[in-house]
């Protein structure tokens, strides 16, 4: 096992860390929040980190770190992208990074995620690939990965780490063919309503897939039983805002899309 300048983790994944691999770093940079502008400052501060966790702890990761070696938690695709999302406000923002240079799979990290954080997760990969099937810019290669991808995502019978494997391949997906109306939509819903980021899409992917004529994957989407309060016409009028909106292949009607998020 190589020495890490520095371990990147939650306080709730650092003990599991130590048990399976003991102390090979020098620092700890713990996360208990995604990335924001002032994380920038410590940009590229440590040549090689390890990195356990989800889309925070990976995209934290890639800023600080000039080498990335991580062990995804989560479905989030983070490791498998060249940028990290950071929050400037209430404004999603991008630092464009270098890929994590080793990505693996452990059953014991992957297991530690709670059930709640686990249906989060699988509800950013599902919106991963929906996204980039419905962008513009999708190509044929990129649609077949994210069905592929999706197939596996949807399916009840898969594994934890299966889902996880099918998110990094998700994170590829968008790498090639980013983001487009789900994300756009999930951005206000988490910045102005506090809804963490799965939930906002959990909560949106049925109607929007109805809206965009994806009735068949929307009947395998558990319905998300919500408690969260939002204002639809806030939502979409800000989500107006990111180009990613407007470049679906079917142009959205934004008072129905309203309607439909009642």
């Amino acid at each position: 096992m190589m020495m890490y300048d520095a371990l990147v983790c939650s306080k709730s994944t650092l003990e599991l860390f130590m048990d399976v691999y003991g102390g090979c770093f020098k620092e700890t940079v713990m996360v208990a929040a995604p990335p924001t502008k002032q994380t920038l400052g410590d940009l590229g501060r440590y040549e090689s980190v390890a990195a356990i966790g989800g889309g925070a702890v990976i995209d934290t990761a890639k800023i600080v770190g000039n080498r990335v070696f991580c062990w995804p938690t989560t479905a989030s695709g983070s490791s498998a992208t060249s940028h990290s999302v950071y929050w400037d406000g209430e404004k999603k923002c991008n630092c464009h990074r270098t890929p994590p240079e080793s990505v693996k799979w452990n059953d014991i990290f992957i297991n530690s995620l709670p059930a709640a954080l686990y249906s989060r997760t699988k509800y950013d990969a599902i919106s991963h690939c929906l996204d980039s099937m419905w962008s513009k810019d999708c190509t044929q290669e990129v649609d077949s990965l994210a069905r592929e991808t999706l197939d596996i995502l949807l399916d009840p019978a898969s594994t934890r780490t299966e889902v996880m494997e099918a998110g990094h391949v998700a994170g590829h997906v968008i790498e090639q063919v980013p983001t487009t109306i789900l994300h756009a939509l999930s951005y206000p819903m988490t910045s102005i309503y506090g809804i963490p980021h799965g939930d906002a899409l959990g909560i949106i992917l049925k109607p929007v897939c109805d809206l965009m004529g994806e009735s068949d994957v929307s009947n395998k989407i558990e319905t998300l039983l919500h408690q969260y309060t939002y204002d639809p016409d806030i939502v979409v009028e800000k989500a107006k805002d990111y180009d990613k909106f407007h470049n679906t292949t079917k142009t959205i009607n934004a008072n129905k899309l309203k309607e439909d998020l009642e």
